[in-house]
């Protein structure tokens, strides 16, 4: 895959991008005994990044890869008709990478850690109609060998839970309470990156932290289903970028941030008449840091999304989508260079054929032709420069674009 990269100055042409992925998994499922399922996977992950980004004003060539080799086993039990299931897991995951740079010194070095977990969950129907889960994880992070300071016996360890109730008043109308915990390791240019002047890495990051708590109502019926969502979520020990002390020049990065967001989210979809059917929804948040200051976030507070699709035949659909965001919060000290970010609808398309009916009996399968138009009102995209806070916004969406695809059956 190709794309263009428009460097950290900006400079003032785009640099082509090269991306390449690889995903293999194998896994293997089987009935142990009529109340327990087991299931193992093995996955490989490999990626690589090529880019020429400036140094200097000169586009240099950056080659990023990484590779992730994964294992993973969960068990699965059920008991009293399935009143009562739990299961129980694991996994561990191996991760390599490095970042190098033609002719002159590589921004990451070679690295490789170990991340590991064990989880399990329960789900019991405690009345007919009322349903508690209860669920948890471990999980440790660990290098292998010297990445930039962390050595294998530099580990972190921490644990998270989730905890929910739902109640179902009758058929169609019930509600969900619903707390939660998760967590983000730092990523491996975080705690390794070593670019002088510019950014350093961290070796002793520690995982960001969140706990969410969520309270839904909801209706669902043959042809309308609805639900209303209030949700507060705290964030710790964020991951954020400071300057560095003087005399030293540059940033890196370091723990200690914290924020608060809540609001509502409202999720709607219907049957409208025969074979037109509509869909929709509408988020509200707001948010504030540790110290509460309001806008920790540059999201902007209101997204409304909502779309159409129609069988015109039973061979023909026709499908169009909206979402509208309001506009994004600015950062005062940043460069006003591009235009500010504002309110726009970002709408587009869909049409899908199948062909069947036109190739007759030439295709054992199904063969279906596909357009779809992005950006139909060609709207110019701008969001806040957020990762160094140097210039106002950038452009972020392409111009009015189409595409069109041929998926065979076989």
């Amino acid at each position: 895959m190709q794309s263009t990269h428009w460097g950290v100055l900006p400079i003032s042409s785009g640099q082509p991008m090269e991306y390449e992925r690889l995903f293999v998994d194998l896994g293997y499922k089987k009935q142990l005994h009529p109340r327990w399922l087991s299931q193992w996977n093995l996955t490989y992950n490999h990626a690589t990044h090529n880019l020429n980004a400036p140094t200097s004003t000169v586009p240099t060539l950056q080659h990023l890869s990484e590779d992730n080799l994964l294992f993973e086993q969960t068990h699965f039990f059920n008991f009293f008709d399935n009143d009562l299931t739990f299961s129980l897991g694991g996994l561990v995951e191996w991760q390599t990478g490095k970042m190098t740079q033609q002719t002159l010194f590589d921004p990451v070095s070679p690295y490789s850690y170990l991340k590991s977990s064990v989880y399990g969950e329960m789900n019991y129907a405690i009345l007919k109609n009322l349903k508690l889960s209860v669920g948890g994880q471990w999980n440790r992070f660990e290098g292998i060998g010297k990445n930039n300071g962390l050595t294998a016996d530099k580990a972190t360890t921490g644990q998270v839970g989730r905890l929910g109730l739902v109640y179902e008043i009758n058929s169609n109308l019930g509600m969900k309470l619903l707390y939660n915990q998760a967590f983000r390791t730092p990523s491996a240019l975080e705690l390794n990156i070593n670019v002088p002047a510019a950014i350093i890495g961290n070796a002793n990051l520690q995982a960001e932290r969140i706990e969410t708590i969520d309270a839904q109502v909801f209706y669902h019926s043959h042809d309308y289903k609805i639900s209303l969502t209030a949700f507060r979520s705290r964030q710790s020990n964020l991951v954020t970028r400071v300057l560095l002390p003087a005399p030293q020049t540059g940033a890196t990065f370091v723990n200690g941030g914290s924020g608060i967001f809540q609001g509502l989210e409202l999720e709607t979809s219907a049957k409208l008449f025969d074979k037109l059917n509509w869909t929709g929804a509408y988020t509200f948040q707001t948010n504030r840091d540790g110290d509460g200051k309001n806008n920790l976030s540059l999201t902007p507070n209101h997204i409304a999304k909502m779309g159409l699709s129609y069988e015109v035949l039973p061979e023909l659909q026709l499908s169009i989508f909206d979402t509208f965001f309001s506009h994004a919060k600015k950062y005062p000290a940043a460069t006003q260079v591009n235009p500010a970010a504002g309110n726009y609808h970002y709408l587009t398309m869909n049409g899908n054929y199948r062909l069947d009916s036109l190739l007759g009996s030439h295709f054992a399968k199904h063969v279906t032709f596909s357009m779809y138009l992005d950006n139909v009102l060609n709207a110019q995209v701008y969001y806040p420069e957020f990762n160094r806070k140097k210039i106002n916004t950038i452009s972020t969406a392409a111009g009015r674009s189409l595409y069109g695809e041929i998926a065979i059956e076989f």
